[in-house]
């Protein structure tokens, strides 16, 4: 899996979602399901500029190919500060791979030049800049509990 073609097709996935300013999104189970919540803080953001685009995948195979339509979740979120905070509420038991980008000019797109990304990105179970996690690695198990997992944004300049 590519950083570039992952983070690209993710800004597809999150060019057409709605904004959410609250910082958390509804996710309806199917009825008599468990659910969790996944509340994820992303630190290292650069500036309060622009918004937080977010995807979440719950296969190996939408992580892997990412399938802009395959994401189980998305938002969306105008940046306050140089942190954020959100929840993806009500989710099914199973396991969930977070990737965000810091699009700073607002416009639906992972901006690059050439291989070098513009804006700032981060995964779930990256340990440094490159790191690029299986889903495995990346997942993080929501069970009918709040899990918490910390992304760091990364930069290339």
């Amino acid at each position: 899996m590519n950083i570039k073609n992952l983070l690209v097709s993710s800004a597809f996935i999150l060019a057409s979602t709605t904004a959410c300013s609250a910082g958390s999104i509804e996710v309806k189970p199917t009825k008599n399901e468990q659910t969790g919540t996944l509340t994820v803080h992303v630190t290292n953001i650069r500036d309060a500029k622009g918004q937080l685009m977010v995807a979440i995948h719950d296969t190996k195979r939408a992580y892997d190919n990412n399938n802009e339509r395959a994401a189980y979740a998305a938002i969306t979120m105008k940046l306050k500060s140089k942190a954020a905070s959100f929840s993806f509420h009500d989710l099914p038991q199973g396991n969930y791979a977070v990737v965000l980008f810091h699009d700073e000019n607002a416009n639906g797109v992972f901006d690059i030049r050439g291989d070098e990304p513009l804006e700032g990105y981060g995964m779930s179970g990256a340990r440094h800049a490159l790191d690029q996690p299986s889903f495995r690695k990346a997942s993080v198990p929501v069970g009918n509990e709040t899990r918490t997992v910390s992304v760091k944004m990364h930069y290339y300049k």
